[in-house]
C-alpha cells in the first residue's frame, strides 16, 4: 500500500535513519504533515497551532525556527516524532527513536510515548532494552529474523534465551 494511503488510514512512521527536510526549519518540517490533517481550509492559525502543539510535546518548541539540518541528531529524531504526531495517527511506528538521544532526553521521550499511547497504538522498534521494558505492554523479540520470544516485559526479562541473546546474562 502506498505511504499516502497508510497515512489516510491513520498510520505514521518514523524512520531509523532520520528523514527530515534539512533545509527547512523545524516548524516547516512539522507544518507539512499538519496541513495534511486539517479540514478547515488550512488557515495559518490552525497550521501554527498544530505545529506548535507537536513541537511542544517533543520539547522542540524553542527550536521551531532552526533549520532541521542544524539540529543535533537526537533533536532530528524528536523532530521526526513531532512530524508523526502532527498526522494525529491511530498507529505510530517508532523505529529506533532513542538512538542519538541523551539520557535526559530519553526520560522525556518515555513520558511522551506514555502520553501518546493514551490515544494511539505505539509500535516501538528499539534496541534500548531499559526503554522497551519501561514502555511495552507486549514484547516480541527477534533474533536473526526469527521470533525468539513473545510476552509481557516480566516474561521477556525472565526468558533465558533472550537473556543470552540480548541481555548478556550467563547461566550456570
Amino acid at each position: 500500500m502506498p505511504a499516502y494511503k497508510r497515512v489516510r488510514l491513520g498510520v505514521a512512521y518514523t524512520f531509523q535513519i532520520t528523514s527530515v527536510f534539512a533545509n527547512l526549519t523545524a516548524f516547516d518540517n512539522v507544518a507539512l504533515p499538519v496541513q495534511r490533517t486539517l479540514t478547515d481550509g488550512r488557515s495559518k492559525g490552525a497550521v501554527r497551532a498544530g505545529v506548535m502543539e507537536a513541537l511542544e510535546r517533543t520539547g522542540l518548541a524553542g527550536r521551531a525556527g532552526t533549520l532541521a539540518g542544524q539540529l543535533s541528531y537526537g533533536h532530528q529524531r524528536l523532530l521526526e516524532v513531532a512530524m508523526g504526531l502532527a498526522l494525529k495517527p491511530r498507529l505510530l511506528i517508532l523505529d529506533e527513536p532513542t538512538q542519538g538521544l541523551a539520557d535526559s532526553e530519553i526520560d522525556n521521550f518515555i513520558t511522551l510515548v506514555r502520553e501518546i499511547a493514551k490515544n494511539a497504538t505505539v509500535l516501538l522498534i528499539e534496541h534500548n532494552m531499559p526503554v522497551v521494558m519501561q514502555l511495552a505492554d507486549r514484547i516480541t523479540v527477534f533474533n536473526s529474523g526469527k521470533i525468539l520470544a513473545e510476552g509481557r516485559p516480566e516474561q521477556i526479562r525472565a526468558n533465558t534465551e533472550v537473556q543470552d541473546a540480548y541481555l548478556g546474562a550467563t547461566h550456570g
